[in-house]
């Protein structure tokens, strides 16, 4: 996409990876899934960030979610919005939709920006 001149992409993407286990998984965990360096081999070749982490810096929110037993065994935030700074600067929000009405093992997640002016 071209914006202004500039190259911009953004991408949706499950990477089936927690970037930050620390933040991203329950039960929290110290060890990276082996994933994570491909990928942010990937964010850091195409210079994109984690637009959801950028936005909610503490947030643990998470995407992806093990339900045994009726209780949460497992959870991770592993669905993602990249996006070059030409997209970052026009991001109003980015959130996880949590409900237990979406029928689902991976929770809607939205990213809502703004195409035109500053």
């Amino acid at each position: 996409m071209l914006l202004g001149g500039v190259i911009s992409l953004y991408m949706c993407v499950d990477w089936n990876t927690a970037l930050s286990p620390q933040k991203d998984r329950f039960p929290s965990r110290d060890i990276k899934d082996s994933g994570v360096e491909a990928v942010q081999e990937i964010i850091d070749t195409c210079e994109i960030s984690d637009v959801y982490r950028t936005c909610n810096p503490e947030k643990t929110q998470m995407t992806h979610v093990t339900i045994r037993g009726g209780e949460i065994a497992n959870a991770s935030r592993i669905d993602y919005f990249l996006a070059t700074n030409g997209i970052k600067e026009r991001i109003i929000q980015v959130d996880t939709l949590v409900s237990d009405d979406v029928p689902t093992d991976h929770r809607p997640t939205f990213m809502e920006f703004r195409w035109t002016g500053r």
